[in-house]
């Protein structure tokens, strides 16, 4: 499965509240479909991947995929 997570996280110099969804599909296929949704009106994407892994590195483009 996926995984979500909201975090509301207060910037140190404006003071300012920024809230964060965080969705972790761990790269999985079947997620993909997903994405258009994922990103509707994101402001910034994390993208992650496994540095001892070069084929989870090459993955990313196609993550971006909407």
């Amino acid at each position: 499965g996926f995984d979500s997570k909201t975090k509301i996280c207060t910037l140190p110099k404006s003071k300012k509240k920024v809230k964060m969804n965080l969705w972790d599909t761990a790269g999985q296929e079947r997620y993909m479909s997903l994405n258009k949704f994922f990103f509707q009106r994101v402001q910034g994407i994390i993208l992650m991947y496994d540095i001892t892994n070069r084929e989870s590195y090459e993955k990313l483009p196609k993550l971006l995929y909407i």
